[in-house]
């Protein structure tokens, strides 16, 4: 389902609110377009998804998905081509997810280390540095670990 957040005429939300329990269509279109633009990552499905396209052109401008629900924990992955796009309604939107909705406790976030805008951009929103994973990615490759717990979310 497409939803309008009224601040910018252009901007719509991709939500789908599909009774399907794993993934409806919209889903498995923010993933895939996710997918293409981190690297290393090759699937994330099953996963839930929230978009931004511009209404003009349908052109997905930010996507944002979780998976590995853990009851407590949810990872979170995400790619934008235009930052602009992260107002704060939006941003509040993307959190409460799942803090508000599936009720978890922390959202874990995982970044390539070579990736400096990415971790600027989450250190930017409040996440906090948990750590380093030596050659997740490949033998040249280190991940950065981030978590956002409820009680340090600025966004809610």
């Amino acid at each position: 389902m497409i939803l309008a957040l009224g601040e910018t005429a252009d901007i719509e939300v991709v939500l789908d609110e599909t009774r399907d329990p794993v993934m409806g269509p919209s889903d498995h279109v923010v993933a895939d377009w996710i997918t293409e633009r981190i690297p290393y990552t090759t699937d994330l499905k099953p996963c839930r998804c929230i978009g931004f396209r511009r209404r003009s052109d349908n052109q997905l401008l930010y996507g944002g998905a979780f998976n590995e629900f853990r009851g407590r924990d949810v990872q979170y992955h995400a790619a934008c081509d235009d930052p602009k796009v992260l107002t704060r309604t939006r941003i509040a939107l993307l959190f409460g997810y799942p803090f508000e909705q599936l009720g978890v406790t922390r959202i874990s976030c995982v970044i390539a280390a070579s990736n400096s805008r990415s971790r600027q951009v989450v250190e930017g929103l409040g996440w906090v540095y948990e750590g380093t994973v030596r050659k997740f990615y490949s033998d040249t490759e280190d991940a950065k670990i981030y978590g956002m717990l409820r009680s340090e979310c600025r966004w809610l």
